[in-house]
């Protein structure tokens, strides 16, 4: 009888380690989810600021609210430029950090989470400036852009016939 307790209790210790494994790997599976998310929302608010700067009267204005992408009035048929306010993954909440505008408009917003992202690198090409940064509150979601990183172009090499061209020249530009 003794020796069937004493296999039951290991049975029990290795099923229990496997159950620890396996909750950091769907911690880990969860949280990455929770990075794509928070990806896509700020993705479709900045877009829906964009088309809500776009569409209005006098161009370049934008909200004072995040609840004016739903229904934008300005025009005689209502304009939705978001669906529905998405949560902030990372709270579960929609309490988005603001970037605030002229006259106390929305240019753009954050995740108000301070945890470290798991992700640093390989960000689509609008993001590319989130890369390597500390927090959540550094992958700032901006309409006018500045959060995207402006795509370097690769120099022209030079070639010896170029040099030789210049240097044939006078200082002022001219043919010696």
């Amino acid at each position: 009888m003794g020796s069937i307790y004493i296999g039951m209790m290991v049975a029990l210790a290795i099923v229990g380690i496997l159950l620890m494994e396996v909750g950091g790997t769907w911690s880990v599976l969860q949280r990455r989810e929770r990075e794509e998310q928070l990806l896509f929302a700020g993705d479709q608010i900045r877009r829906g600021l964009q088309k809500y700067a776009a569409s209005g009267p006098a161009a370049g204005m934008y909200p004072k609210t995040l609840d004016m992408l739903l229904r934008d009035e300005r025009h005689p048929a209502v304009l939705r430029h978001l669906r529905s306010l998405y949560v902030d993954p990372m709270s579960g909440k929609p309490d988005w950090g603001i970037v605030p505008g002229l006259g106390g408009s929305i240019m753009g917003v954050y995740s108000k989470s301070v945890a470290t992202p798991m992700r640093q690198a390989n960000f689509p090409r609008d993001y590319l400036a989130f890369a390597g940064k500390a927090s959540y509150r550094e992958w700032i979601f901006r309409a006018d852009g500045q959060a995207v990183v402006p795509i370097v172009e690769q120099p022209v090499p030079i070639t010896w016939e170029a040099v030789r061209e210049d240097a044939d020249k006078a200082p002022g530009g001219q043919e010696k």
